[in-house]
């Protein structure tokens, strides 16, 4: 999620979230997620939704395209995924998301050449 904090700031962001844990307390299950989720119910021009290549899940991944015709993130499946969710340990329960992650850990970021190895790392991910 990204967040600007200065509107954040301007629109007195911590107390309202103070009202609607207060207001809420009885019904919220998820807390920081319904929370947020109640203030853009009432505040929809606080909230800016981005496209599910922004926040892919394994859930896109799992879906019946042969019945349905329709599966996942159309854009991601066009454009790639920019950020992968982890959300629930995905990346240590499901075995193809694991791999993709262990790809991604094998990669050293500090080097400049790192494409390459990342890039073989996961020809090992596709190939396993």
């Amino acid at each position: 999620m990204l967040m600007n904090l200065t509107a954040m700031r301007y629109v007195d962001f911590t107390e309202q979230m103070a009202t609607i844990a207060e207001n809420y307390a009885d019904t919220i299950k998820w807390a920081d997620q319904d929370m947020m989720n109640i203030l853009f119910h009432y505040q929809p021009n606080t909230l800016h939704e981005i496209g599910c290549e922004f926040n892919y899940r394994v859930q896109h991944c799992l879906c019946d395209y042969p019945k349905s015709g329709d599966c996942g993130c159309k854009k991601a499946e066009q454009n790639g995924i920019s950020i992968f969710h982890g959300n629930r340990g995905t990346f240590h329960k499901r075995p193809f998301i694991k791999n993709i992650y262990n790809a991604f850990r094998k990669v050293n970021l500090h080097s400049q050449e790192y494409f390459q190895p990342w890039s073989l790392h996961l020809l090992d991910v596709v190939n396993f």
